[in-house]
């Protein structure tokens, strides 16, 4: 285990009600999600994809689902507004 992942792990236990080994596992998984979003940041295509996607919320073309949004409720919501076709 990594300093800098101890340090967060430390910094999450100061701020928030977490035990030692969930502020562990929560500053292993930010760290991996900063990374992930790190390699979006060097796609150019990922990019404009994140730009265009905050362009739409800012405008407020959003579309909102009740409840837990599973991958079939997505897909679903995708076919509805045409972003994907039905197969057949």
């Amino acid at each position: 285990m990594g300093d800098d992942l101890l340090l967060l792990a430390r910094d999450l236990i100061q701020h928030h009600p977490l035990m030692g080994s969930d502020a562990v596992h929560l500053a292993s998984a930010l760290s991996q999600l900063l990374t992930e979003l790190a390699g979006l940041w060097q796609d150019p295509q990922s990019l404009n994809h994140i730009r265009a996607a905050h362009e739409d919320l800012r405008a407020g073309r959003v579309h909102r689902l009740k409840g837990v949004p599973t991958v079939k409720r997505l897909v679903n919501l995708a076919r509805k507004i045409g972003l994907t076709k039905p197969r057949g």
